[in-house]
């Protein structure tokens, strides 16, 4: 895939569902896209400043791969759409259609973030902190794509 097509994919993604559920609030990702080496303490700083969010003296990033950050999300998706499922009676599906959008969400955003190099997601943390920002990235040729959230976790 081209970045183009990436940048597209992702971008189709998120106008579909966008809603990260590790977030208390609604946090919906941004995807972007840069030349320059991002810096993720410079980045949370952004997204904490738009939302209004004070900036912690001290806040640390933790790192994760792809499938340490994706897979368990996906998991805990499905086996909620699964546990939906067994409920049903009467035919009342409610629950359904969201459990099957949240699901297809982290499929998707993992799979063409996988067609990236270098990737990594990655959670800048602070103690005592609600806010979490979340960076997305990965690099295709000499640019960084990248979808950015601020996340509500009490």
């Amino acid at each position: 895939m081209t970045i183009e097509q990436i940048l597209e994919t992702l971008r189709l993604i998120i106008k579909d569902y966008n809603y990260w559920g590790q977030s208390e609030s609604d946090s919906p990702l941004k995807i972007t896209r840069t030349k320059s080496i991002i810096d993720l303490l410079n980045v949370d700083s952004k997204l904490r400043k738009k939302a209004d969010v004070p900036i912690p003296d001290s806040r640390t990033v933790i790192s994760k791969t792809l499938d340490e950050a994706f897979n368990p999300l996906i998991e805990n998706t499905f086996n909620d759409l699964k546990t939906t499922f067994e409920n049903i009676t009467d035919g009342n599906y409610v629950g359904v259609q969201d459990s099957i959008e949240a699901l297809e969400y982290y499929v998707q955003l993992k799979h063409t973030f996988a067609q990236l190099t270098d990737t990594s997601v990655n959670y800048i943390d602070a103690e005592n902190d609600s806010s979490v920002g979340l960076i997305i990235q990965g690099k295709s040729g000499t640019e960084t794509v990248y979808a950015t959230a601020l996340l509500t976790q009490t």
